[in-house]
């Protein structure tokens, strides 16, 4: 049977004292970086909110509750887009589907063998394992048997990944680590507010999209919603799930042409005109209703 141990690191054949410092050391740096992707992750939500309220004046409420969630009197595109990704995250929780967007997780299962201790990261954030793996003392210490070894292990270090995973996780290496080891979780998702931040940053413009990029994809979205419309019945023959496909393909083909391309600059230029380069704190913390008014 095949072992395949990507996640694995090692450290030094600490006391459980040292273990638990080292642990509380790495959630200092983790947790500070889940709070950053954090707040990018709602700062651009919320700035997608208030180009909806810009460019559909007239639909914004039905088009912001069918995207994200729903509109009181009292919501700002902060409190909006808050209230999304907070029950996202509480879906992941619940059907434990695993959402790179939304999932902020960070576990780390220590598994002491005789002469070291074996770690096992999971995490949906590709940057905390990048850092992670960077930190004092950790070394990685992955075992695959189903490829060629790691290029930078020699055959007798090799050899010593496998005996010491079959130590950590039984003879056959598939133990489960919540039963071989101790847990520990880098990131409080309870801590993650984006106020929290806000009120030490109030430079916020640093998390949003750029103008050209926020101006380039709704042209292409409203221009492509356009084309289809246009498209007549008679010429769907496609279906999928009772959804007809053939109109958005023959919409996407001709987008590419020179006709296409010419008709989504005219529809960017007009967006240009309406678009905010970009929106201050107050403009997200604004009730909704009041923005723009």
């Amino acid at each position: 049977m095949s072992t395949k141990i990507y996640n694995g690191y090692r450290l030094p054949n600490f006391t459980l004292r040292e273990l638990n410092n080292w642990m509380k050391d790495a959630r200092k740096v983790i947790q500070p970086l889940a709070q950053e992707l954090y707040t990018e992750l709602v700062v651009n939500i919320a700035t997608n909110i208030l180009d909806i309220k810009t460019l559909y004046p007239n639909s914004y409420k039905e088009r912001i509750e069918k995207n994200y969630s729903e509109i009181t009197k009292h919501s700002s595109a902060l409190s909006v887009a808050e209230r999304y990704i907070r029950e996202q995250m509480r879906q992941i929780q619940i059907t434990q589907e695993r959402n790179p967007k939304y999932d902020f997780e960070c576990t780390v299962y220590a598994i002491p063998i005789q002469d070291s201790i074996l770690l096992l990261f999971y995490s949906e954030q590709a940057e905390f394992e990048s850092v992670f793996s960077k930190l004092p003392m950790v070394e990685y210490y992955g075992y695959w048997n189903n490829t060629d070894p790691d290029e930078e292990c020699t055959e007798e270090q090799w050899e010593k990944r496998k005996r010491d995973w079959e130590e950590a996780l039984g003879g056959d290496g598939l133990g489960v680590p919540s039963e071989c080891g101790m847990s520990f979780q880098l990131v409080n998702e309870h801590k993650l507010r984006l106020r929290r931040i806000i009120t030490k940053n109030k430079n916020i413009k640093m998390y949003q999209e750029s103008f050209n990029e926020r101006v380039n994809c709704w042209a292409y979205k409203i221009t492509l919603d356009k084309v289809i419309s246009r498209i007549s019945d008679d010429k769907i023959v496609g279906t999928s799930n009772g959804r007809n496909l053939e109109p958005f393909w023959q919409a996407r083909d001709y987008l590419k042409t020179p006709e296409g391309k010419i008709e989504v600059q005219r529809e960017a230029d007009r967006i240009a005109s309406l678009l905010k380069d970009y929106y201050t704190m107050g403009d997200m913390g604004d009730l909704l209703e009041n923005f723009l008014k």
